[in-house]
């Protein structure tokens, strides 16, 4: 029986490459076969779109879309912003300019691919181990958090908007981002989950799934939010 195929009611989802769907004969039979998910790996976010100013490249990001609708799987958008994607050209933008920059390309993917990704991973990885802002590029907007949820909300209301990070097995992790979990659901920022990364080898992620993820996934139920594991 194919990975999809089997009666749990959890998503079977993989990563994506799109280059790796004409280079390998046997990668896109095992991901239509095996998997009812997919989440593109690099193709959707600000650094691949936007690597010439000016200019959006959705080739890529097309190949997986269709892909994904080809083979009646489900499309989780990642990752609108996160301090490790950005073009070269953007660095020498004023502040203004960056912001201006970061509303344009989250309202234009998102619109783009609105009803056919279910999920965004609108925020990824924002903050350190130590559970402050990570100074990036995009920590020079003000705000920067909340607003790119907002966009992503607007220009699709209907799309499940996660923030995504790792090490949440970590206590100071946990407080930290429970906290920006908390302030943004206090402010009214559509926030709907929050995805929790799993960086691991199987046998510690299983011991890990097992003695701490039901208790951080019941912590952020109880903000009304999702866990969903990555």
């Amino acid at each position: 029986m194919a990975l999809r195929n089997h009666p749990t009611p959890l998503k079977i989802g993989s990563a994506i490459r799109h280059f790796a769907l004409t280079s390998d004969p046997h990668y896109p039979t095992i991901l239509a076969r095996e998997f009812n998910l997919l989440v593109p790996e690099d193709a959707m976010k600000c650094g691949t779109i936007c690597a010439q100013q000016n200019t959006y490249d959705f080739t890529a990001a097309d190949t997986i879309a269709h892909f994904a609708q080809q083979h009646q799987q489900a499309l989780r958008g990642h990752t609108l912003c996160w301090h490790l994607s950005f073009a070269p050209w953007m660095k020498k933008l004023t502040t203004l300019e960056l912001e201006q920059t970061l509303q344009q390309f989250i309202t234009t993917i998102v619109s783009r691919y609105r009803g056919q990704c279910y999920a965004w991973d609108v925020v990824n990885e924002a903050l350190t181990d130590d559970g402050h802002l990570r100074r990036s590029l995009w920590s020079r907007i003000e705000a920067f958090i909340p607003k790119c949820f907002r966009w992503a909300h607007q220009a699709d209301p209907d799309a499940q908007l996660i923030y995504l990070d790792y090490r949440l097995h970590k206590p100071g992790r946990q407080r930290a981002i429970h906290k920006l979990a908390s302030e943004l659901r206090a402010e009214g920022i559509p926030i709907h989950g929050i995805g929790l990364q799993l960086h691991h080898e199987a046998s510690r992620a299983i011991a890990i799934s097992k003695l701490i993820l039901p208790n951080l996934s019941q912590s952020f139920q109880r903000l009304g939010l999702s866990a969903p594991l990555r």
